[in-house]
C-alpha cells in the first residue's frame, strides 16, 4: 500500500515539481474558459468597432495571464526540482529539473 510516509523527501518534492506546470496550465485553462460569456457576446457581431477592440484587448490579456501563469508555473517547478537534487541527487530529480528548466532553456537558445 501507498505510505507518505515511507516515501523519501526528495522523490515527494520532485513529484511536485512535475505537478506545478500541470497544476498552472489546469488553472489557467479554467481562467481562460470562463471567459466563454465574453467571447459569446463579442462574436455575435465583429462589425462593430467596439467588439474587435474588445476582442483584440481581451485577447492581449488572456495571452498575457497564460504566459506569465505558465512562467510562474515553471518556475516553481524549477524551485522544487533543485530542491529535490539538494536533498539528494538521482536520475529522477535530474529528469524534473531537465523537464522544468526546457522552456527556459528553449528561450536562451532562442535569444542566442
Amino acid at each position: 500500500m501507498f505510505n507518505l510516509k515511507s516515501t523519501p523527501g526528495h522523490r515527494v518534492w520532485a513529484i511536485v515539481s512535475l505537478l506545478c506546470p500541470i497544476v498552472a496550465a489546469v488553472v489557467l485553462w479554467l481562467i481562460t474558459n470562463s471567459h466563454s460569456e465574453f467571447w459569446d457576446d463579442v462574436n455575435k457581431d465583429l462589425q462593430d468597432d467596439a467588439n474587435r477592440n474588445a476582442a483584440a484587448l481581451m485577447a492581449i490579456a488572456e495571452f498575457t495571464q497564460i504566459f506569465f501563469g505558465m512562467v510562474l508555473g515553471f518556475a516553481a517547478g524549477l524551485f522544487f526540482s533543485v530542491l529535490s537534487l539538494i536533498l539528494q541527487r538521482n536520475k529522477f530529480g535530474f529528469f524534473c529539473l531537465l523537464v522544468n528548466a526546457t522552456p527556459f532553456l528553449l528561450y536562451a537558445a532562442s535569444r542566442a
